[in-house]
């Protein structure tokens, strides 16, 4: 891993000592106690207790851009006519006029960093987006990687980062995990709908990843966040996104205004949350509009300290 890279990870030493012991602490199979809330789940069967961490933000990491040696771009296989958005997340939520734009290049940070999800599961296939926060772990919806619609666990996920239709400018990798919150996977909780997945190459080195952050309730209010993914209304594979700000939140979702479409399940909620995170995720896009207490608006899971302290232990698997 480039030493630079290691910089920009925000974990004390302490802190990843204790998380790696954690995960040592259970072998596979066995169940941690989950009468605490928070404990998190692996497609491998493995349960982790919940784990906590005193930093509030993870800062990005733009990558070199440049595939190593021996490894080249690739073209996607023509699209799956019958893949669809997970989830069942089809319904229409633009809200109003349109004003998503199209990402002509995808090779610019951060959208190098944003990936096309193609899924297969035992209920047919499935296409979601997410994000690289670590050189080898994308962050996604949680229905993405896990829920009824896709019967249990999805069998395969491959990560598309900065596709661009038919173009895969960085190739593509495959999961080898994935992990989801226990009360996501017990009862669909919308409020814990988010997960991640890990991958078999380590393209985050080359793509970045985008940090994230935790802020609280008056800082979010109206703060501008960007969402762009890869929507099933578009041509198969292109990435579309805009900005807006911040509507309402509530203590585990974030409410917006701004277009998506099935298959942006998983973006990035992303913005400044401070001067060392500029390009970090505030959320996790999941809903489109008529859900909680916003039904007019779009809705993703916010980054609360348990949502972090979740991605960080993942990106240490």
């Amino acid at each position: 891993m480039p030493s630079n890279s290691i910089s920009c990870r925000p974990f004390a030493v302490a802190a990843l000592i204790g998380l790696v012991a954690a995960s040592a602490a259970l072998p596979p199979g066995a169940r941690a106690d989950l009468a605490a809330p928070g404990a998190i789940v692996s497609s491998d069967g493995r349960t982790f207790p919940r784990v906590t961490l005193p930093l509030l933000e993870s800062p990005p990491f733009e990558g070199t851009g440049v595939l190593p040696e021996g490894a080249r771009a690739a073209k996607v296989a023509p699209p799956n006519l019958d893949a669809r958005p997970a989830g069942g997340a089809g319904i229409e939520s633009i809200i109003d006029t349109d004003e998503r734009h199209q990402v002509s290049d995808t090779t610019l940070f951060p959208f190098r960093a944003i990936v096309s999800l193609e899924i297969a599961s035992v209920n047919g296939n499935f296409i979601c987006s997410g994000f690289f926060i670590d050189a080898d772990t994308v962050a996604t919806a949680g229905h993405c990687v896990y829920g009824s619609g896709l019967g249990g666990w999805a069998t395969s996920i491959t990560a598309y980062p900065g596709r661009n239709g038919a173009a895969a400018p960085y190739g593509s990798a495959t999961s080898v995990a994935m992990f989801a919150p226990d009360e996501w996977v017990d009862s669909e909780d919308e409020h814990f709908d988010y997960g991640a997945i890990k991958l078999d190459t380590a393209l985050g080195e080359t793509v970045g990843w985008l940090g994230y952050g935790v802020k609280v309730d008056d800082a979010m209010i109206k703060r501008n966040i960007r969402i762009f993914g890869y929507p099933a209304d578009k041509p198969a594979g292109t990435m579309w996104g805009t900005k807006r700000s911040i509507k309402a939140v509530e203590p585990e979702k974030i409410y917006y205004k701004i277009d998506t479409f099935g298959g942006q399940s998983g973006s990035p909620v992303y913005g400044k949350v401070s001067n060392a995170c500029q390009t970090c995720a505030f959320g996790i896009h999941a809903y489109g509009t008529g859900g909680g207490l916003y039904p007019a608006s779009n809705s993703g899971t916010r980054v609360t300290s348990d949502v972090f302290a979740n991605l960080a232990f993942w990106a240490t698997q």
